[in-house]
């Protein structure tokens, strides 16, 4: 027999049960994250003891070590003296490719080893900044450390060696265009 649907109460639906956000949860699970690599970290520090270090005695050492290494360097190695010896500056039409004139023939820079000397300065910072601008500017160049005379030091900031002329000839031109004028040094072959 057919039901009668007409006197059937309503079906009572449930109150829906208020859930929270996701979002609430992710924000919730970074701070407890955040909160425990804090918590280990701390412990971690808390366990281990700084060595205390006796600068006075660091420096006493320093000093000693030093006057030792340079009394070492003196008699052992003389590469610097003889570098300086080795090197020669180029006057600047002696090193330039000429245009021919009139069908003469192009007279080549003289073969050899070349170094362009882009900077000298008395900090070392100073170089290194230099060395990083030009790095910056697709240049591998490297930090010399002199020492003259009276004993004041200087850091010289060098391009090369190079020993193709086109091609010292371009790296010129290429300082220049950034605004640097290059010291050409020619290397001694002796």
């Amino acid at each position: 027999m057919p039901r009668d649907y007409k006197n059937a109460g309503q079906a009572r639906r449930k109150d829906p049960v208020e859930t929270t956000p996701g979002w609430v949860w992710l924000i919730a699970g970074f701070v407890l994250g955040f909160g425990a690599a804090m918590a280990v970290t701390w412990l971690q520090q808390s366990d281990t003891e700084l060595p205390q270090l006796d600068l006075e005695a660091a420096r006493e050492q320093a000093e000693s070590d030093e006057g030792d290494e340079a009394e070492e360097g003196r008699s052992r190695f003389n590469f610097y003296r003889m570098l300086e010896s080795f090197e020669v500056v180029v006057p600047e039409e002696e090193v330039r490719v000429r245009e021919p004139e009139g069908g003469e023939s192009v007279e080549p820079t003289p073969e050899g080893r070349y170094i362009l000397q882009v900077g000298s300065f008395r900090s070392e910072s100073d170089a290194d900044r230099m060395r990083a601008e030009l790095g910056m500017a697709g240049f591998e160049s490297h930090i010399q450390r002199v020492t003259i005379d009276d004993g004041q030091t200087y850091y010289r900031v060098r391009v090369g060696p190079i020993e193709d002329a086109e091609r010292l000839d371009r790296t010129r031109s290429r300082l220049e265009d950034q605004g640097i004028e290059p010291l050409l040094i020619r290397l001694r072959d002796d």
